[in-house]
């Protein structure tokens, strides 16, 4: 009998040892297997140009005075919805010589653009598997743009696109480059060598990148697929929103026109005929007060269809909204402003993806090795 005990307690670390690396093994597949890249799976291997983002116009101006508001959410809300492209103008506030972030006018409302850059960090930093894109219009000079993201912490993100030998979404997050910035050469620094001009290479310009729709329609009827800058690669990116006029816009703002602008009857067609029309994907679907609608559908819908050829887009016809996947989006419950940033709950966390599989198979692998040892042990008893 002590034999027995004795050559059950020999073989026990034995026993766990194996286990151990059983799971260790197991772990790493999974993760493997269940990594997702903005909240889908089949967006890990393909480079940046294959994948559609849900974007915002002017994403800083929640809470601006109405002729100047593209937006009700702040710019957290909209990140923790599934918004991954943002627009912001950065200006130079003469006042207080900081960077502000404002549209027309800076009386109609205005955000810290250091404090705006604070709450993409935290967001970045809790979500680890979430790549983002900003493009600003930088009407102040490029060095103190740069100043400021290096000292937010934000500039350590960015990533530098190579149309030559591009990454994919899972390479990108694997080096922690989670940030793709554009800027549209707003302040005339293009072919400048001055020193408030130099621009590091992650700081691309918008128009060599993207090719563009004309924007700002009067009615619904007024959507075309013409394109108002057509140089730029690999990217394609839709403008889609509504410009009713001056009066209009002064007295009730832009957004009871926009929420039929944005319904997937408008949206989805629109994005499908300038597919076929400029033949390019697009990746970038931009809009006002995003929350009416369907961008985020549209551009799953997007990501379903990626690989399809120009013909088989245009014979695809209607195509409902039944037909598009939902959306994933990280599972995010807080709601922080951009002027007090908060953590949030980290999206790359098993659990917030859902990854019930997962665990019910590391169940298995666990019951299977306890069923083991005692039916091993059971063994080593009877032959007493």
């Amino acid at each position: 009998m002590l034999a027995s005990r004795s050559a059950a307690i020999r073989v026990l670390p034995l026993i766990y040892y194996l286990f151990s690396l059983a799971c260790v093994l197991f772990s790493s597949v999974a993760e493997a297997e269940e990594q997702l890249c903005n909240g889908r799976q089949d967006l890990c291997d393909r480079t940046f140009s294959e994948v559609a983002f849900a974007g915002t116009h002017n994403s800083f101006t929640a809470g601006f005075q109405i002729a100047a508001k593209n937006q009700n959410n702040d710019l957290m809300q909209q990140l923790s919805d599934g918004i991954r492209y943002v627009n912001f103008d950065v200006y130079l506030d003469e006042a207080s010589q900081k960077l502000v972030l404002y549209h027309s006018l800076s009386s109609l409302g205005q955000v810290d653009f250091g404090e705006t850059c604070l709450a993409v960090v935290a967001f970045l930093e809790a979500n680890q598997n979430e790549v983002l894109v900003i493009n600003m219009e930088d009407k102040a000079n490029t060095a103190a743009i740069v100043a400021t993201m290096n000292e937010t912490g934000l500039a350590a993100y960015a990533h530098t696109y190579d149309a030559s030998s591009p990454l994919t979404l899972r390479e990108i997050i694997s080096r922690g480059e989670r940030l793709v910035v554009m800027r549209q050469n707003s302040n005339s620094c293009m072919e400048s060598t001055a020193p408030e001009c130099e621009t590091p290479a992650w700081m691309m310009y918008t128009w060599a990148l993207n090719k563009r729709t004309e924007w700002e329609f009067p009615t619904i009827s007024d959507f075309n697929c013409n394109l108002a800058r057509t140089d730029g690669e690999p990217f394609f990116m839709i403008s889609h929103w509504m410009n009713p006029g001056a009066l209009t816009t002064l007295l009730v703002g832009k957004e009871s026109a926009t929420i039929p602008a944005n319904q997937w009857g408008v949206l989805q067609p629109r994005v499908q005929s300038c597919w076929t029309e400029a033949g390019i994907f697009p990746n970038f679907v931009v809009v006002d007060f995003y929350e009416h609608g369907h961008v985020l559908q549209v551009a799953s819908w997007l990501n379903d269809n990626w690989n399809k050829s120009v013909a088989e887009v245009a014979a695809m016809g209607v195509v409902s909204l039944s037909s598009s996947s939902t959306p994933s989006t990280p599972n995010i419950t807080t709601t922080p402003t951009t002027t007090t940033p908060q953590p949030l709950p980290s999206a790359a966390s098993p659990v917030a993806h859902g990854t019930s599989g997962m665990l019910q198979a590391m169940g298995t692998v666990v019951a299977f090795f306890l069923s083991f040892v005692a039916g091993l042990l059971r063994n080593i008893w009877s032959r007493n």
